[in-house]
């Protein structure tokens, strides 16, 4: 049976080069010279944009030693800035625009997503964490008692972010581990709680945007949330929902409309000037509509298997 981009991805078997948009509904980086990256601020490089005013600092970098073969030569390292520049919420760190999905109406900066779109994303992305425990300078009480806040990852549009999952130092101290909750809106929801630093992790979402909201007024958006090892075994996996809620009541900026998806965001929250967070690679998000999907299986396909 020929394999979607989906279970592709999943499983990790191939890395397509570049920055690389297959029919606007794939977006796929792996930060390498080959693909047009400088080792340098990723803002301006193959359609990334790192604002000059934003909290988190994204360079390319050459890999740490070690690294696992399918990461490459080349990773994107994430920082701390100044704590001055927090409070941007969107576009910090953000991958290029692929063609966004939504519910019906859905909403970016200067189009509203047409039906037609779809209302599924898929985001996969590799993350290693701190060779050594992060001491962040702002604690968070739920659910580890006083843990440190390093960044968050943020499927969202060129507005704001429609999904949160934010990583934490779970007692901010030397001895703790690294945790990740999903927030969506009212609830922190635990996806894991005892990565190790010094480690590479794959994390997949999976996205459902629905149109409406349930009877009570809350989201009936679905989001799950996957974190895997190097070995493919899962560290944990957890449903939640979107940021919709909050949206459609007009608060947050960008109006009324539900919000659509169509890159992926990187925000750090340590507030601690200059502080090393860790890596990202080969980082991919798709709308996958069936004549995309085709053609990105079949080029999948094609460098795995140039690679045997």
């Amino acid at each position: 049976m020929r394999p979607t981009l989906a279970a592709i991805l999943t499983a990790g078997l191939v890395t397509l080069p570049g920055a690389l948009a297959l029919g606007a509904s794939a977006v796929m980086t792996d930060f390498e010279q080959s693909s047009g990256f400088s080792l340098a601020n990723v803002d301006g490089q193959q359609g990334w944009v790192s604002l000059g005013n934003s909290p988190t600092k994204a360079t390319v970098v050459v890999a740490p030693v070690g690294s696992p073969s399918f990461v490459g030569s080349r990773v994107l390292e994430l920082s701390y800035g100044l704590t001055g520049n927090n409070g941007v919420i969107q576009g910090t760190v953000a991958g290029p625009y692929m063609d966004p999905v939504g519910e019906t109406g859905s909403q970016t900066s200067v189009t509203l997503t047409p039906a037609s779109a779809g209302n599924r994303y898929y985001a996969s992305l590799w993350y290693r964490t701190p060779d050594t425990p992060v001491i962040a300078g702002a604690t968070y009480g739920a659910p580890w008692g006083t843990a440190g806040s390093l960044f968050a990852i943020q499927p969202c549009s060129d507005i704001n972010r429609q999904v949160w999952s934010m990583f934490f130092n779970t007692d901010n101290t030397v001895n703790g581990k690294v945790g990740v909750l999903m927030d969506d809106y009212w609830t922190d929801i635990v996806v894991a709680t005892n990565l190790n630093w010094g480690a590479w992790y794959r994390i997949l979402y999976d996205v459902q945007l629905i149109d409406g909201l349930k009877p009570d007024g809350t989201s009936n958006d679905i989001v799950q949330m996957s974190i895997y090892d190097v070995n493919g075994v899962l560290q944990g996996s957890a449903f939640g929902t979107s940021w919709e809620e909050g949206w459609k009541s007009g608060g947050w900026g960008g109006g009324t409309l539900p919000r659509a998806l169509n890159t992926i965001d990187f925000r750090a929250r340590s507030f601690v000037d200059n502080q090393f967070l860790g890596y990202v690679d080969n980082v991919a998000y798709s709308n996958p509509e069936p004549t995309s999907l085709v053609l990105a299986a079949s080029a999948a396909i094609l460098a795995f298997r140039r690679r045997r």
